[in-house]
Protein backbone atom coordinates (compact mmCIF):
# COMPACT_ATOMS: atom_id res chain seq x y z
CA UNK A 1 0.00 0.00 0.00
CA UNK A 2 1.96 3.20 -1.23
CA UNK A 3 0.37 6.41 -2.39
CA UNK A 4 2.21 7.84 -5.79
CA UNK A 5 3.28 11.87 -5.38
CA UNK A 6 -0.48 13.14 -7.31
CA UNK A 7 -2.64 10.70 -4.88
CA UNK A 8 -0.54 11.73 -2.01
CA UNK A 9 -1.02 15.64 -2.69
CA UNK A 10 -4.86 14.85 -3.23
CA UNK A 11 -5.35 14.04 0.14
CA UNK A 12 -3.30 16.56 1.97
CA UNK A 13 -4.96 19.58 -0.18
CA UNK A 14 -8.60 18.45 0.98
CA UNK A 15 -7.04 17.98 4.76
CA UNK A 16 -5.86 21.21 4.53
CA UNK A 17 -8.89 22.87 3.02
CA UNK A 18 -10.85 21.16 5.82
CA UNK A 19 -8.26 21.83 8.18
CA UNK A 20 -8.42 25.53 7.18
CA UNK A 21 -12.12 25.83 7.15
CA UNK A 22 -12.27 24.41 10.54
CA UNK A 23 -10.46 26.81 11.57
CA UNK A 24 -11.89 30.21 10.64
CA UNK A 25 -14.94 28.50 12.19
CA UNK A 26 -13.67 28.28 15.41
CA UNK A 27 -12.95 31.62 14.96
CA UNK A 28 -16.50 33.01 14.13
CA UNK A 29 -15.78 33.86 10.49
CA UNK A 30 -18.94 31.73 8.28
CA UNK A 31 -16.97 29.33 6.70
CA UNK A 32 -18.75 26.08 7.67
CA UNK A 33 -18.69 25.60 4.05
CA UNK A 34 -15.81 25.90 3.34
CA UNK A 35 -14.93 23.23 6.47
CA UNK A 36 -17.60 21.12 4.90
CA UNK A 37 -16.25 21.51 1.52
CA UNK A 38 -13.30 20.42 2.11
CA UNK A 39 -14.37 16.77 4.32
CA UNK A 40 -16.25 16.19 0.87
CA UNK A 41 -12.81 16.60 -1.10
CA UNK A 42 -10.87 14.76 1.35
CA UNK A 43 -13.28 11.57 1.72
CA UNK A 44 -14.00 12.06 -2.33
CA UNK A 45 -9.94 11.66 -2.92
CA UNK A 46 -9.18 9.07 -0.25
CA UNK A 47 -12.02 7.08 -1.57
CA UNK A 48 -10.55 6.89 -5.20
CA UNK A 49 -7.56 6.59 -3.84
CA UNK A 50 -8.25 3.29 -2.36
CA UNK A 51 -10.17 2.18 -5.41
CA UNK A 52 -7.19 2.54 -6.96
CA UNK A 53 -5.27 0.68 -4.74
CA UNK A 54 -7.46 -2.02 -4.51
CA UNK A 55 -8.38 -2.43 -7.78
CA UNK A 56 -4.14 -2.86 -8.34
CA UNK A 57 -3.84 -5.38 -5.81
CA UNK A 58 -6.36 -7.29 -7.97
CA UNK A 59 -5.22 -7.19 -11.11
CA UNK A 60 -1.84 -8.18 -9.12
CA UNK A 61 -4.15 -11.02 -7.76
CA UNK A 62 -5.54 -12.05 -11.10
CA UNK A 63 -1.68 -12.23 -12.63
CA UNK A 64 -0.83 -14.21 -9.77
CA UNK A 65 -3.77 -16.59 -10.74
CA UNK A 66 -2.46 -16.83 -14.18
Amino acid sequence: MSLNRTQAFELLTSLLIALIGCYLAYFGYSSWMLAITGAALFVLSSSRVLRRMTRRSNTREAQHAN
